[in-house]
């Protein structure tokens, strides 16, 4: 409830431009808040650990700094460095909080090789791609930035990403794919994920303005956003390290300013919005989504709560 009514209480006053980039950043909190404060609903009287509350304090910091954005005392010149400085804080203090005293299903590190191959598989396969449809593809400043851009995420912008991953795959897969299966359980909840995303369609995302027009937009956003819960439901149940899923996440997300100028597109949308997904439903057919395996069970140990 909070994820999703939440962001209707700022759209009408949300213009385009910084604000709606802080918005989007904003919303990215809340499907975790909501479920911490769903499990102190129902846990009344357990100690809440400092994780949760950094969460829900930052949460709260960040609809107060929204507000404030709509109502002016913030100007939009300034929007992108009192939000990128709010969101440091949050992140820096998640990461070091998980890093020192997260334990085994808090921290960031977790199935290291696992993870090396993975950032590293996927950097491949976004270079690749964009050496072939790139327009004036610089492959030097690509991996500066993708190296770059690991740290940054990691300890930077964490608190946005985790916002979402800790939600969707530490609490929602498991318990979705517990009722319908595997393949059943990913494929819905990348359509909740989406649905999730309606507020940044008139907003942020601006759908009814692009060329392929808003109908084409929406079924493409779908098809990718589903590919893209099937990619990092499959790293989850792969590694059981939800930071993993937030640091992919927060590289499918960046814009490589500089790397390119620009993708190839087809009537306005992007190739890699045709090719991507194509790529990631191939992944419903890993070994990890098979009815078989055990859903309660990843790599052969018991699945522990991450939030």
């Amino acid at each position: 409830m909070v994820a999703y009514l939440v962001p209707w209480l700022f759209v009408p006053w949300i213009k385009p431009g910084m604000m709606s980039l802080a918005f989007g950043e904003y919303i990215m909190t809340l499907p975790t808040s909501g479920v911490i404060l769903g499990q102190w609903y129902i846990n009344k009287g357990k100690k809440r650990d400092f994780f949760q509350k950094i969460f829900i304090v930052g949460s709260c910091c960040c609809s107060l700094y929204i507000f404030i954005c709509i109502a002016g005392i913030v100007k939009e010149e300034y929007m992108n460095i009192w939000n990128r400085s709010l969101f440091a804080v949050f992140s820096l203090l998640l990461f070091f909080y998980c890093l020192l005293y997260g334990g085994e299903s808090l921290y960031p590190f977790k199935n290291q090789k696992k993870m090396a191959i993975i950032v590293g598989a996927l950097i491949v396969i976004k270079g690749i791609y964009l050496a072939v449809f790139g327009v004036n593809f610089n492959c030097g400043k690509y991996i500066i930035a993708q190296v770059y851009g690991i740290p940054s995420i990691m300890a930077l912008s964490c608190f946005n990403f985790l916002g979402e991953e800790f939600a969707w795959r530490g609490y929602l897969q498991k318990r979705l794919q517990s009722c319908v299966g595997k393949r059943m359980g990913v494929i819905i909840l990348g359509i909740i994920w989406e649905l999730w995303h309606i507020p940044l369609w008139v907003t942020t995302f601006q759908l009814n303005r692009q060329e392929a027009g808003l109908g084409i937009m929406i079924v493409a956003r779908f098809i990718n956003v589903i590919g893209l819960a099937i990619f990092l439901g499959w790293v989850y149940m792969k590694t059981e390290n939800v930071w993993l899923c937030a640091l992919l996440h927060g590289m499918n997300n960046a814009t490589l300013t500089g790397v390119a100028d620009g993708i190839l597109e087809v009537h306005g949308i992007p190739i890699g919005a045709i090719i991507q997904p194509v790529i990631l439903w191939m992944f419903i057919f890993s070994k990890e989504y098979r009815k078989e395996s055990s859903v309660t069970q990843y790599g052969g140990r018991q699945k522990t709560e991450v939030v």
